[in-house]
């Protein structure tokens, strides 16, 4: 449960005070792991269609933003 907030943090910090975010493999890796338990386990919520489906985008996006954010300062 903290770990999307933390995630979300992160990446925050990164873009707004410039710390350096971790490594884009770093990021993906958490995401496909992070993604492929909420897909294994979410169901067992019985969450409505609709709050499962935006959910897993706003999980979505915020590794994106994770990793466009690594991306940008790693290839620098």
């Amino acid at each position: 449960t903290l770990f999307m907030p933390s995630v979300e943090i992160l990446a925050l910090l990164c873009e707004r005070y410039g710390t350096p975010p971790p490594r884009p493999a770093t990021v993906r890796q958490w995401a496909d792991k992070y993604l492929a338990v909420y897909d294994r386990d979410i169901d067992k919520l019985r969450p409505t269609p609709e709050f499962k489906a935006g959910r897993r985008k706003a999980i979505e996006q915020t590794f994106r933003w994770l990793g466009g954010l690594a991306d940008s300062h790693w290839q620098s």
